[in-house]
């Protein structure tokens, strides 16, 4: 019985770290939306993901075009 428990005990934590983990990686995913420009809120909404990488694109050409011209 106390195998059991113990048992249970290591799943419910080892649980617990897994949704931590998604959580830590679902705001760095937020903050690197942030950076490129893109608000979490329409990412929220379900954009089509054709228009998010066609920002990702326009947001790195803007970027190289910047470092070229230093």
């Amino acid at each position: 019985m106390i195998i059991y428990i113990f048992l249970m005990a290591i799943i419910i934590l080892l649980i617990i770290y897994i949704m931590y983990l998604q959580k830590l990686h679902c705001d760095e995913i937020k903050t690197l939306y942030n950076k490129l420009g893109i608000e979490t809120e329409t990412i929220k909404e379900s954009v089509k993901p054709s228009k998010v990488k066609n920002h990702i694109k326009k947001k790195m050409i803007e970027m190289e075009h910047s470092k070229g011209g230093e």
